[in-house]
């Protein structure tokens, strides 16, 4: 269903990884602004709520003057 809401230019790559490897975990992070987790949905759940965790620190109401 994700992917047919895409569009067909997008690429996608396919991986096997451990579940719960940090260092995957860290790497998704690092291409967070530029990728989309499709599956497993764990891991796109989680991408998820920590880039909304992230868009808290730059709402309007949390600027400094």
């Amino acid at each position: 269903h994700i992917l047919r809401q895409r569009p067909a230019s997008d690429r996608y790559f396919r991986a096997y990884v451990r579940v719960g490897d940090t260092n995957f975990t860290m790497r998704l992070r690092d291409w967070r602004p530029n990728g989309e987790v499709i599956a497993p949905l764990a891991y796109r759940e989680q991408m998820a709520q920590e880039a909304q965790a992230e868009l808290q620190f730059y709402r309007p109401e949390f600027v400094l003057s």
